[in-house]
């Protein structure tokens, strides 16, 4: 193993190079800290396989190996690497302990709010009583923006000097970027920017970055030229999808056995498809067989997945699209209703490829 310390990172994040997911937080902490540090990308897979999930039991990244310590939970990888090297947490012992106080205020205080939102908006848009729901969580996160705002004031940074609950609050914030909320609160907005100016914060960002393009099939931005962040690639990484017509429910199960939703595949598939990513599964609620309304659900695989070889080994080497399979149900967990859709002319020229595929005998399903 390395000398140095190693993290899990994705493959293929979700957030889409964003620097949303949450070794982005690790990652800025050793880099203002002039720590190296290796990787090991990790699929969706992989965050299933037993052997990760001994090191991390609840099948998320980032874990952290230095020696022979090994953590998982990025608020508390941060305050490992602040404690073990100098320059995130204040020599004083009072002030060092105000400092982490504020770690967990990020966390623990301004954080939940904000997830909230987004579930509220992706998972609950078809809910009677979504708007008013909605209203409330806004409610709670701008008493806490106005909070931190208020003791923020003038001020650089939290206490003092630029610390590790900067590099944890900046991060937690960043997820309102894609949101008008921060339109409102100028100093926060102006603390979010003074931060990711920061040297370390551009070399971490640039390092996240770089992985997803690699694995990307097609050219992406160059590192620093950092997207808008998604308020959808947050809340939706590491949740699974299935794109159908089938009229389903919370708590149904969606199992093998049948013929294939989109070609003539004649026997019944022994593998249930769905993917990590919102694209992939709105083709397929597009192109499915049958009358009703297209939809797509959260799911959760109750057993193994794996790659799902009609994509990975036929067309997409690396797993870009994130589509995988399973022999076992995939449990519903929600409809996502607040979704677009491709353009007719995307639809029926990919309906006429099947139609070409089919044509030339090539449209087979491995399975």
């Amino acid at each position: 193993m390395s000398s140095k310390p190693i993290i899990t990172v994705f493959k293929n994040s979700p957030d889409e190079g964003a620097g949303l997911a949450r070794d982005m937080r690790v990652r800025w902490a050793l880099e203002e800290v002039s720590v190296p540090y290796d990787v090991r990308p990790v699929s969706l897979t992989d965050l299933k396989d037993p052997d990760y999930l001994a090191l991390h039991p609840f099948g998320q990244i980032p874990v952290y190996w230095e020696g022979g310590l090994v953590l998982f939970e990025s608020g508390a990888i941060v305050l490992h690497i602040a404690e073990h090297y100098p320059g995130l947490l204040p020599e004083d012992p009072d002030d060092r302990w105000r400092t982490i106080t504020w770690m967990f205020a990020a966390l623990n205080t301004v954080e939940p709010p904000i997830v909230d939102r987004e579930v509220v908006e992706y998972f609950e848009s078809d809910k009677p009583w979504q708007q008013e729901r909605f209203a409330m969580v806004e409610e709670r996160i701008r008493r806490r923006l106005d909070q931190l705002a208020a003791f923020l004031g003038d001020a650089d940074w939290l206490h003092i000097d630029f610390s590790a609950a900067d590099i944890l609050m900046v991060h937690v914030l960043r997820r309102l970027e894609d949101t008008p909320i921060l339109d409102d609160y100028p100093t926060l907005s102006a603390y979010i920017a003074r931060a990711r100016a920061r040297p370390a914060y551009q070399r971490a960002f640039d390092a996240q970055l770089s992985i997803f393009t690699e694995n990307q099939p097609t050219e992406r931005p160059e590192p620093s030229q950092e997207q808008p962040a998604s308020a959808s690639a947050s809340v939706f990484t590491q949740s699974f999808f299935h794109g159908t017509k089938a009229d389903l429910k919370p708590g149904d199960h969606i199992v093998a056995g049948f013929p294939s939703n989109f070609l003539d595949a004649g026997n019944a598939l022994s593998w249930s498809y769905f993917s990590a990513t919102m694209d992939a599964a709105i083709w397929g609620a597009e192109l499915a067989k049958g009358e009703g309304r297209e939809r797509i659900y959260v799911v959760e695989p109750t057993g193994e997945i794996e790659d799902d070889p009609n994509l990975t080994d036929k067309k997409f080497p690396g797993n870009p699209s994130m589509s995988y399979r399973s022999r076992e149900p995939l449990k519903i967990i929600a409809e996502v209703s607040n979704w677009q859709g491709h353009s007719p002319d995307q639809v029926r020229q990919m309906k006429d490829n099947l139609a070409r595929l089919k044509a030339d005998g090539q449209a087979e399903i491995i399975d």
